[in-house]
């Protein structure tokens, strides 16, 4: 089956349930601890506001980096509190061992360019050439399907870390991740219009605000439009976007060398 053919990427509409969930989630847990949110954050390391901002505030999004220690405050998974699976139990030492080991290798398709502005017809898109990469299987979501990308122009070259024309994107599906959209995600999307018969595939980071998610490019170039999907649109546009991959790892190429200055 062609990359054109797969579900691949959730409509953004979708993540706000999603971040509800998290909220939710937190709430049981802390009944099921008999814990208040400033006491769960505090045994847990973190700071003192941070679950209680998710439980009475309107902050119901967690970066990627910190999910695990907010996993962990509240004696759960990160795959529960995303709603991944419905078991806040921590498995056991024997049902982490049957995981996929970090040193394995699988071969991921690379399937286009991505491109910020960059509108191409679904038909340019031919899977007869397709490259594939050998790479290690994702340790955070080993089940999850990988693709890459091939970077192209500066839309994210100021990114952390950064991202440069020519680099690859290896990315897992987004679907696959359980994961609601989380600030400081670097995300591929997909936007469509006329009927869906042109796409753009592009990088960028997310940013979420109460009543929208926008998709930020890190540039060093103006040009470069910052992407804003609201929960609720004022009008049917004909445009459609949705979230692709998680970008997982960079790929940089090295010149074997380079002309000094002298």
């Amino acid at each position: 089956m062609g990359y054109n053919q797969l579900a691949f990427g959730r409509p953004l509409l979708e993540t706000t349930n999603m971040a509800n969930l998290l909220k939710e989630r937190v709430l049981a847990r802390l009944a099921a601890l008999e814990l208040g949110p400033v006491e769960a954050a505090t045994k847990g390391g973190l700071e003192r506001t941070f679950i209680r901002d998710i439980t009475h505030k309107d902050k119901q999004t967690v970066t990627v980096r910190m999910m695990p220690r907010l996993a962990a405050a509240l004696a759960t998974t990160s795959a529960y509190l995303s709603g991944e699976i419905d078991d806040p139990a921590i498995p056991s030492e024997a049902a982490l061992e049957a995981r996929p080991s970090h040193g394995e290798m699988i071969t991921v398709p690379k399937v286009g360019r991505v491109e910020a502005g960059e509108f191409r017809e679904v038909l340019e898109f031919d899977d007869s050439e397709r490259e594939f990469l050998l790479e290690h299987v994702d340790e955070e979501f080993p089940r999850a399907r990988m693709v890459a990308f091939e970077v192209v122009g500066d839309s994210m070259n100021r990114a952390e870390p950064a991202i440069a024309p020519g680099s690859v994107v290896i990315c897992v599906d987004f679907d696959d991740t359980g994961l609601p959209l989380m600030d400081g995600m670097i995300v591929v999307l997909e936007r469509t219009r006329n009927g869906g018969l042109t796409r753009e595939w592009s990088v960028k980071e997310v940013v979420t605000f109460n009543d929208r998610n926008e998709f930020q490019p890190r540039s060093s170039s103006a040009k470069h439009e910052t992407i804003v999907v609201r929960d609720k649109p004022d009008a049917d546009n004909g445009v459609e976007v949705k979230v692709l991959g998680l970008v997982r790892r960079i790929s940089t190429p090295v010149p074997r060398f380079k002309q000094l200055k002298r």
